[in-house]
Parts: C-alpha cells; structure tokens; sequence
C-alpha cells in the first residue's frame, strides 16, 4: 500500500451572511421555485447584498451573492457564488459548490437533515452545525496581485444556516 498523506489545512476567513438584519445594506430577493426536475427540485435561493468575512489575512463585507439549491431524495446539492470587497478596497470573486444532508453514518430518514437545515432559516431558530453534513469546496478569484495568492488555493468548507443566516468557515488545503 503506498504511503498515507496527512492532509493540511489552514483557517483562511469566517463568513457570515445577513441579509435583512437591523443596519445592514441588503437587496435581497425572494426564492424563485423552479419546481421539480428530472434532476431534483430546484430553487434559486435568493441572491442579496450584506454580510462580512474575517480571518488572519483577509476582512471586508459581501457585495452581492446568490445561491442555487437542488434537493433530490432528501440530499442538498448547492451552488453560491458572490463578489466580496476586502476592507482595502480590493474584489474577489467566491464560488462555493457542496452538499447538505444527513451526518454520515446516520440511520434517519434521508431528509431527516433537510428538514432540519431548512428550519434553521427561521431567524428564532438556533441549529448545532453537527446536526447535518454541511461540506462545501471554495474556489476564489482576484486580478489584484496583493490578493494573487487566493488564485487557485483549493478550499474547503464546513457550513451551518443558523437563526437566519448563513456562515461558512473556510479552509485553505496546503
């Protein structure tokens, strides 16, 4: 058997998403059901303006993101994309694409944790992250060659849709 890797990952930023907050600049949209396909029920979520990013290198807000969100036998498939603006100034380009559904090795009903993600939208909702799987990969873009780095980092992420709103926290593999 060859040689076992160790996989290294390095904290690169909290994100923190919330629309419609009290003081927070949002042009949020309402869900556009599409309904059900051949390949699951599809919804674009919503797409809006607001939110924040930190971490050792990088702050700033979200200027505006959308998501895209298929369910097909009680499994979450996501799509999000957004623009963020670092605090000096600078844009980068976010896609996030992963799966929600239940914790590996559960022996609930397979939209057991759909059901549950999806009541974690409820702004006096309040959801444990180990509740359901929530893994997502990052991809981020800048042309700012003091952002350069990001080009091509392979990210990873675990999400969780608490009280209202979305947070990721986002890892850089090295």
């Amino acid at each position: 058997m060859a040689a076992i890797r160790e996989l290294k990952t390095e904290f690169l930023m909290y994100v923190d998403e919330f629309p419609g907050l009290p003081g927070n600049p949002t042009a949020e949209t309402d869900p556009q059901l599409i309904g059900p396909t051949p390949v699951g029920f599809k919804q674009v979520g919503r797409c809006y303006g607001g939110g924040t990013f930190e971490g050792p290198k990088l702050k700033g807000t979200i200027v505006e993101a959308c998501d895209w969100f298929t369910v097909t036998n009680g499994n979450g498939i996501v799509d999000w994309r957004g623009t963020f603006r670092t605090d000096d100034g600078v844009n980068l380009y976010i896609e996030m694409g992963g799966f929600i559904h239940n914790v590996p090795g559960s022996e609930e009903a397979p939209d057991a944790a759909m059901n549950r993600f999806m009541a974690c939208g409820n702004p006096e909702t309040v959801c444990e992250y180990t509740e359901y799987y929530f893994r997502t990969t990052a991809k981020i873009w800048t042309g700012d060659p003091r952002y350069a780095w990001l080009n091509g980092l392979v990210c990873v992420a675990i999400g969780e849709f608490n009280a209202g709103h979305m947070c990721y926290s986002v890892y850089a593999v090295m």
